[in-house]
């Protein structure tokens, strides 16, 4: 009997040690790698389901056109300091007029804050990279125009492939046939 006694001392004596390790190895791995509800592998799937909607993050290969005239002149690009300024959409050296559109979801805003300073474009002013500006007055104004029409709010519109825009300044009631045809074709 007292050897059965012994025998379940011991066994429980090792059962309390392995405890006490396996307490002790998940003390030091929670506090090395920590660990919180928001970490189980159930819950980062959920949260991936939930927090991954359509984020305008999608590579694309696509490209617009673009032109801008001021008082009757073509502005041109040619410039390095114009060149792949941005990952998401950029003029490539090749084809000073044709954006390369490389991310979903990227605005006209967005791409000419992509270029460099001076160069700034709001509702009412052109800033031009060489230090002009062009802003609306009683006679003269900058209008926007997307695929052939008129699209006052132009700068929060997406960049879609094969858009063609034209921002000219110049008299209010000038003609813009001429210009809107010098938009170079993005395909």
């Amino acid at each position: 009997m007292k050897k059965r006694k012994v025998r379940h001392t011991k066994l429980l004596l090792y059962i309390l040690v392995l405890v006490g390790l396996a307490s002790g190895f998940l003390f030091i791995a929670i506090q090395k790698w920590g660990y919180s509800p928001k970490n189980t592998p159930q819950a980062i799937i959920d949260q991936e389901a939930i927090v991954q909607p359509n984020t305008g993050s999608e590579l694309v290969d696509g490209r617009a056109g673009f032109s801008i005239f001021t008082n009757g002149t073509e502005r041109i690009f040619s410039e390095s300091k114009y060149h792949n300024q941005s990952p998401d959409v950029y003029i490539a050296p090749d084809e000073t007029n044709i954006i390369k559109i490389k991310k979903e979801g990227v605005t006209w805003q967005q791409f000419f804050d992509s270029l460099p300073a001076p160069m700034k474009v709001t509702p009412d002013c052109l800033y031009t990279g060489t230090g002009q500006s062009f802003c609306n007055t009683n006679t003269k104004t900058l209008r926007f125009f997307l695929n052939g029409k008129q699209e006052t709010n132009l700068l929060q519109q997406t960049i879609l492939d094969g858009d063609k825009v034209l921002l000219i300044y110049g008299d209010k009631n000038t003609d813009v046939t001429a210009e809107l045809s010098k938009v170079p074709s993005p395909r």
